[in-house]
């Protein structure tokens, strides 16, 4: 069909050899934009935008999703960002600093979603709101992510999954927000804030059209399109198309006495061409640019990475653990986990929940009044536990009950720790593990230890009340705990409890600094209960 196109287009209309000419650029201008529109997608990120800091990628103690987040097309799909995307729970901020006192925006918010919008000064405090349906309040937070003034506000989003849009103005030390034509104002100290960020849920939020102001001059203009090299692009792939072109016209040109057999062949490729790379671009850009690998296959990878994982990194880690901590004659209390225990989500490993409690639980000790005797300070749990505590962190990041179970009964228990708190399930969970095998795993530890004297806690490893994860094996430990008469912490419930009061997870399992705090001190507060019950009997 498109040979006979061509034949007919020029013996009919080419007589006039520039008419041929000309149609053989304006194939090539077509393709070019086709090839350049596809690498600008193709290269449309938050990496290369240059705008936005994502705050997942300055954590010491990374999670998942941050660097897909950052590098990948998926949250600029269709020129719009989704906090949403790689596992949610996403933040964001400006990068540069700016003399700013208005801001615009469009967002969208799916029905179970929320924003926060904060300002931000460089000494890390942020004030600013969060919307979410009918739960909307002025909010102040501080560097971990803790909620230190709220002020609810009066407003009801009927728009839910429809684009708004949002006006920021700042005087003195009132923000006043217009939504669509609904005021509230939230009000703070006088100070000056030079950056502006957003912060989600696990759901879908969607934000464009961002402009920063100064009065009336404009600072910042997002449309998160890649439009800025637009241009170049273009003319460096239509360049690479007249090139092509003129080279195969010369070689051919030797072959091919008659012209218009010549043009007719130029035209034919340009316009085969065309059709290929309009086709592909459609495909990508509808099939691949933004979308998620299949998620079934997604899985499997993941699972033979940490495979892979666990093959090459766990032994070695594990050889660390006792390397680092065999001649230490301190009493120790263990912690047994993966990436949650590990510290996943903490700014820095100094803020994650087994470090917090290990300094919670030290400083208690020292200031003790106990008068038991000079070394032995208190009773924990029962037994007795002297100064200067040493906890272990063996939590090891994509690791599930069996492995962990296998390193602690040959490497770990060597090291006799006093207590043992063991914070695992997600990951059992979410590889599908057996629930017999699972339950045997963790009646394995406990058996372990009693042979040995080392009292066992039981701690259900928490997870974001948004996810809204049925983890059958919760209910798994907590009939073990009633069975074998040991303490069980549901870390699970308490965060649900309290999951208004701040800004807990980076997904569904890794806390922030402040969820890795709250972790802690219940963690604390709950054995300290127990130890006080028990030493009173």
């Amino acid at each position: 069909m498109i040979i006979l196109i061509v034949k007919i287009t020029i013996n009919n209309s080419f007589d006039n050899m520039k008419k041929a000419y000309l149609l053989i650029l304006i194939l090539n201008i077509c393709s070019s934009f086709f090839i350049s529109k596809l690498i600008l997608l193709n290269n449309n990120n938050l990496q290369n935008n240059g705008n936005w800091v994502v705050e997942k990628t300055n954590l010491e103690m990374g999670v998942m999703g941050s660097y897909n987040f950052f590098s990948n097309t998926q949250p600029l799909n269709r020129d719009h960002l989704n906090l949403g995307s790689w596992h949610g729970f996403q933040e964001i901020h400006t990068k540069n600093e700016y003399d700013f006192n208005r801001v615009e925006y469009d967002i969208r918010v799916s029905s179970s979603g929320y924003l926060i919008n904060y300002l931000m000064n460089n000494k890390g405090e942020r004030i600013g709101f969060k919307i979410k349906k009918n739960e909307n309040e002025c909010i102040k937070i501080d560097k971990g992510g803790k909620f230190i003034e709220r002020e609810p506000v009066s407003l009801t989003l009927d728009e839910e999954n429809k684009w708004v849009h949002i006006s920021l103005n700042i005087k003195e030390n009132n923000l006043s927000v217009n939504i669509n034509g609904n005021i509230f104002s939230c009000n703070f100290e006088n100070k000056s804030f030079e950056k502006i960020g957003f912060k989600n849920g696990f759901s879908d939020v969607y934000l464009d059209n961002i402009e920063i102001f100064k009065d009336n001059k404009k600072l910042l203009s997002e449309d998160f399109s890649n439009t800025n090299h637009s241009v170049i692009t273009f003319l460096k792939v239509l360049l690479c198309f007249i090139l092509v072109n003129v080279s195969i016209f010369f070689i051919f040109k030797i072959l091919i006495k008659n012209k218009k057999r010549l043009l007719f062949l130029l035209i034919s490729l340009n316009l085969s061409a065309l059709i290929s790379i309009g086709l592909i671009f459609h495909y990508f850009n509808y099939k691949f640019l933004g979308n998620y690998p299949n998620l079934s296959s997604t899985i499997n990878n993941l699972k033979k990475q940490e495979q892979v994982w666990v093959n090459n990194e766990v032994q070695t880690i594990s050889d660390e653990i006792m390397e680092k901590n065999i001649n230490d004659n301190r009493d120790k209390i263990m912690f047994i986990g993966s990436s949650q225990t590990w510290g996943a989500g903490a700014s820095q490993y100094n803020k994650s929940f087994t470090k917090v409690f290990e300094k919670l639980i030290n400083e208690q000790n020292t200031n003790s009044d106990s008068t038991v005797s000079a070394e032995i300070d208190k009773r924990i749990l029962g037994i007795e536990i002297k100064k200067d505590i040493n906890v272990i962190n063996t939590g090891i990041s994509g690791t599930i009950s069996s492995e962990l179970l296998s390193e602690y009964k040959n490497q770990w228990i060597n090291l006799n720790p006093k207590i043992v708190l063991i914070n695992l399930s997600s990951n059992d969970f979410t590889y599908q593990v057996n629930q017999n095998a699972y339950e045997k795993n963790i009646r394995k530890f406990i058996e372990i230890n009693k042979k040995e004297s080392i009292e066992t806690v039981l701690i259900i490893e928490a997870n974001s009340k948004e996810y809204e994860m049925d983890n059958y094996l919760h209910d798994i430990l907590k009939d073990i705990s009633v069975e074998e008469n040991i303490l069980l912490i549901d870390m699970n419930k308490y965060l649900e409890e309290i999951d208004s009061q701040g800004i807990i997870w980076w997904d569904f399992v890794h806390p922030t600094d402040y969820g890795h705090e709250l972790i802690a001190k219940k963690l604390v507060e709950e054995i300290n209960m127990i130890s006080a019950y028990n030493n009173n009997e």
